[in-house]
């Protein structure tokens, strides 16, 4: 069985649950043996529950409590596949966890010129593309990609900090 994590809050549309939760249901149909962890939080949550059951995923979909920061690397580590988010096209910081612990995320990040080496994710931007990229890994087996250097080398707080550093003294300079 996969272990799908999709963490986010419900917010249809920065977040996209629903795209995700019609790509679970094309991949139950196509054989995946496939269950999705959500969280149990978010504006749009009693949306996201009318959908499981109008899609009939009640089998495949577990809603959890709102999971506490340090417990998160246990569900990124458990699980195989992150689907992090869509609509906004950014990296947040469900992306930059799942990518500490080496999983594959998937997100539509579209700000390629942000930082110098693009992070490595798996970009995607509609429902073929998440049904499609999923399954690429899935027949794959690719569960655990080498992608925490890149969270290490742009996002720790070492880099983030010695950015604003510089960013500071440019500012003074000037």
């Amino acid at each position: 069985m996969t272990m799908l994590f999709l963490p986010s809050r419900h917010v249809w549309k920065h977040k996209r649950q629903d795209l995700f939760l019609r790509a679970l249901r094309v991949l139950v149909d196509k054989g995946y043996d496939c269950n999705l962890i959500m969280v149990n939080y978010g504006p749009d949550l009693d949306r996201s529950k009318i959908l499981v059951n109008k899609l009939k995923l009640k089998n495949n979909v577990c809603f959890v409590p709102p999971i506490r920061p340090s417990d998160m690397p246990s569900y990124y580590n458990s699980s195989d596949i992150v689907w992090a988010q869509m609509g906004l096209g950014h990296l947040g910081l469900v992306c930059l966890e799942a990518m500490a612990c080496n999983k594959p995320t998937f997100v539509d990040f579209i700000y390629n010129g942000a930082y110098p080496e693009p992070p490595p994710v798996i970009r995607v931007y509609n429902l073929k593309d998440v049904i499609d990229k999923t399954i690429e890994i899935l027949d794959s087996k690719k569960f655990n990609l080498e992608t925490r250097w890149w969270v290490i080398k742009y996002s720790s707080y070492q880099s983030v900090l010695s950015k604003l550093i510089h960013t500071y003294y440019a500012l003074l300079s000037d």
